[in-house]
């Protein structure tokens, strides 16, 4: 399994997008802080699920970058 490293002020970005009213200038708002937990919680809820699967040998994560730009969240070049 392997996961893309994404640069922290993309994830502040997606967690803007994602939950709007939350202030995001502060990392360390305890609501930011629970977006970033929630969201580390259902990557690795959806990892084990896909890996529960016969046949399957690892996961390999991408962005959406059009979801993601649709948003007004453009990502380099991976």
């Amino acid at each position: 399994m392997s996961f893309r490293q994404i640069k922290t002020w993309q994830w502040i970005l997606v967690i803007a997008v994602l939950y709007p009213g939350i202030d995001v200038s502060n990392a360390n708002n305890p609501a930011f802080v629970e977006a970033q937990q929630t969201l580390a919680a259902r990557q690795s809820e959806a990892r084990a699920i896909v890996e529960a699967q016969p046949g399957i040998k690892g996961v390999k994560w991408e962005l959406d970058r059009a979801w993601l730009g649709a948003r007004g969240i453009d990502l380099p070049p991976p």
